[in-house]
């Protein structure tokens, strides 16, 4: 290329330095200008993944600088002492890996920060980037065998547990369970009990057992080894009491809805028509109370407040 229009502005000059601009004689000192915000770059940072967009304090174009090193090597124009030296500073080259990279400095910000990589699958970083996905998109790999063994020992080395997130779900909320039983002796677990780590236990249980009992209709995966795990912390697969779990279930029903108008085709996780045994309760209320017990009487009138007159 030319020489130098006398009047560029030196933002200019650097702008056209970023993309390649040769400049004659000053092709070597816009080379090591660009090279040295690199060596910068590397020194705060640790790497030299550069958003494609960045600029340094001084508005240097360093992300276009970095990209068109990369499509100038792929096209052959770049020698081989400035491939050395970017080698030197970590260049990843291709622009695959180079996403990569990035994606795994902020899984590595991530597991300092939360000291895991359980990251939510909508999870976004302060810039807006989709970190969940990301990790999702490196299980997937895995399973699939698309992952480098250099990667996969990165990825260890940062807390990535190979394995559904489902599986690893479940393993987490048995321990709560388990740390229940070895609390209390039992998993006679309220309906509505959360978890001093907030996993509603309670619900977690009935699922379990309506599973254990329903494995044709229930969505839940009990395999023999997770069967066995729960019969070590004193699992009862048979149903609870029968009344005593209804009415727990309309307690539940009420918290989370504030009232006990329920449709008529409403039925629990563990498969109880829980509107028709309202219905049948303030049946006996007021037609049959002898069928009762006093505890019953006492915790429906608590529970419903009033009394509904019964439709016919």
């Amino acid at each position: 290329a030319g020489q130098i229009p006398g009047n560029l502005t030196e933002q200019q000059i650097a702008r056209l330095d970023s993309i390649g601009m040769e400049w004659g004689n000053r092709n070597d000192a816009a080379w090591e200008h660009g090279l040295e915000e690199a060596r910068k770059f590397r020194e705060q940072f640790g790497n030299l993944q550069v958003p494609a967009k960045y600029k340094t304090k001084d508005g240097y174009p360093l992300g276009k600088w970095i990209n068109n090193a990369r499509k100038r090597r792929n096209d052959g124009k770049l020698t081989e002492e400035r491939i050395r030296q970017l080698d030197q500073l970590g260049m990843t080259w291709s622009v695959f890996d180079a996403k990569w990279e990035q994606g795994y400095a902020l899984a590595a910000v991530y597991a300092q920060e939360y000291g895991n990589l359980d990251v939510p699958r909508d999870y976004k970083t302060a810039d807006e980037k989709t970190l969940g996905r990301w990790i999702q998109n490196q299980e997937l790999a895995y399973e699939q065998k698309k992952l480098s063994a250099d990667q996969i020992k990165r990825l260890e080395t940062i807390g990535i547990q190979w394995g559904s997130r489902y599986d690893r779900q479940w393993n987490e909320v048995y321990q709560a369970a388990k740390r229940y039983f070895e609390a209390n002796g039992n998993l006679d677990i309220p309906v509505a009990y959360i978890s001093p780590e907030g996993y509603a236990l309670g619900k977690w249980v009935r699922r379990q057992q309506y599973a254990y009992r329903n494995p044709e209709k229930s969505n839940a995966i009990l395999s023999h080894e997770r069967i066995e795990l729960l019969d070590a912390i004193g699992m009862q697969w048979e149903k609870p009491d029968s009344w005593q779990h209804r009415y727990e279930l309309a307690q539940e029903y009420k918290r989370c809805h504030g009232n006990l108008d329920i449709p008529a085709k409403y039925k629990t996780a563990d498969g109880i028509w829980l509107g028709r045994w309202i219905y049948n309760q303030k049946r006996l209320l007021q037609g049959e109370p002898e069928k009762l017990s006093e505890e019953q009487k006492k915790k429906l009138k608590e529970l419903l407040g009033y009394y509904v007159k019964i439709s016919a």
